[in-house]
């Protein structure tokens, strides 16, 4: 990952390879950058289950995924509603999230590489994969669905939009 403005390449986890991730804060390195997650897992959590999986993405503020979290009611509703929620902090760009141009970049990598290794090491269930972002993250989930269309299962978008032109 280079930062020349040229097209990036970032090499993905193999699934072989992924980190062991937990419940809690985790370091997962994307792209060759160490990134930190927060992962939270229902109490009913099995490594055989198949489980719904929500990637939440924070916009602009200073307490990042507590407020996300917080704001959106997803920490208390993942018991509830029997699902892993995955809350990655940012790499505090200008609007958080690496969103400027279509392609792969290092939060696009980040995105790939946490939804291999949460299906490879905490059952989350490939049909199931949903976004949800607000603000810079509403942006982020907005780009997100432009680059994994046939991935996604839905998206939850609050004040998001797009930067770039659409293809």
């Amino acid at each position: 990952c280079s930062s020349s403005g040229a097209e990036t390449t970032c090499e993905r986890i193999e699934p072989n390879a992924c980190p062991n991730l937990v419940s809690g804060e985790n370091i997962i390195t994307s792209c060759g950058i160490e990134r930190t997650v927060r992962i939270r897992l229902p109490q009913s959590h099995s490594q055989q289950g198949r489980y719904k999986t929500v990637l939440l993405f924070h916009g602009i503020n200073a307490d990042q995924v507590d407020d996300i979290e917080e704001d959106t009611a997803m920490n208390r509703l993942v018991d509830p509603f029997d699902f892993i929620l995955i809350s990655p902090y940012s790499r505090r760009l200008a609007i958080e999230w690496d969103q400027g141009r279509p392609g792969d970049n290092p939060d696009v990598a980040l995105v790939d590489d946490l939804l291999t290794c949460a299906q490879q090491t905490l059952g989350a269930d490939p049909e199931r994969l949903y976004l949800a972002g607000d603000s810079g993250g509403g942006m982020f989930t907005t780009f997100l669905v432009s680059q994994f269309a046939e991935t996604v299962a839905a998206a939850a978008i609050n004040s998001g939009g797009i930067i770039f032109d659409m293809p």
